[in-house]
C-alpha cells in the first residue's frame, strides 16, 4: 500500500473510465476531469479501459481535452497522486501516440501476461462458487467439475481475449442454464451448454 510506504497520505483508490471524464458539451470536460483529479489527490487513480479516452481521427471527441487537462494537472501536482491507466496493449499504444505529453507522463509501462488455462479455470470456478446456490457450491470444487471446466477452457482458449471478463460472462451463462432448466439438469451439462456458442 502506498500509504504504508509513506508515498501517499490516503490508502484509497479511485476508479474511473472515460464516462467519468468526458463532458457532454464544450467546456464541461475540463471541469469533470479537474474534479476527478482533485478528488484523486493523495490517492491512486485507476483509469480502466484508458484507450477509450481518446478516439483517434474524431473531430468531435473530448478525449484530447481530457489528455490536456491530465497533463497540466499531473505537472502541477507532481508526486501528489498516482495514476494507473489500464487497457489492451495495442489500443493503449495508439491512444498514447495521440498526445506526446501524456505519453511522457507515463514512463513506467507494464504488459501483463495473458491468463493461463489453469488461471482461467480457477477464476471461473471461483466465480461459479460465489454466485451459485448453496446446493451446488460443493460440487463445483470436485475434481470431475474442475476437469470439465479445464477441458472446456482449453478447447476455447483462443477466444478468451478478455480474461476474467470472459469468465464472468461464462459463469453467468452456466448458472442461467442450470437455474432455468425445466428438467433437473446436471451441473456438468449446464457447463457444457454454457460453453456452447
Amino acid at each position: 500500500c502506498m500509504c504504508q510506504l509513506g508515498v501517499l497520505s490516503k490508502s484509497t483508490m479511485i476508479s474511473a473510465t472515460r464516462t467519468d471524464m468526458a463532458g457532454q458539451y464544450v467546456g464541461h470536460t475540463g471541469v469533470k476531469v479537474r474534479n476527478l483529479l482533485f478528488n484523486a489527490l493523495e490517492t491512486v487513480l485507476f483509469i480502466d479501459e484508458a484507450y477509450q479516452l481518446i478516439v483517434k481521427d474524431s473531430t468531435v471527441d473530448y478525449g484530447y481535452e481530457i489528455a490536456a487537462e491530465m497533463v497540466k494537472f499531473m505537472d502541477d501536482h507532481r508526486g501528489l497522486f498516482i495514476t494507473i491507466m489500464a487497457g489492451y496493449e495495442e489500443p493503449m499504444k495508439k491512444m498514447m501516440s495521440c498526445n506526446e505529453g501524456l505519453s511522457r507522463r507515463f514512463a513506467n509501462r507494464f504488459v501483463l501476461d495473458r491468463y493461463s488455462k489453469e488461471d482461467l479455470t480457477i477464476i471461473l470456478a471461483g466465480m461459479l462458487e460465489c454466485k451459485a446456490r448453496d446446493d451446488i457450491r460443493d460440487e463445483i470444487k470436485t475434481t470431475p467439475i474442475m476437469d470439465l471446466l479445464y477441458t472446456c477452457i482449453c478447447r476455447d482458449y483462443d477466444s478468451f481475449v478478455n480474461g476474467a471478463g470472459d469468465m464472468l460472462y461464462l459463469s453467468d451463462r452456466i448458472l442461467f442454464v442450470y437455474d432455468s432448466s425445466i428438467d433437473d439438469i446436471s451441473l456438468s451439462r449446464a457447463i457444457v451448454s454454457g460453453f456452447e456458442k
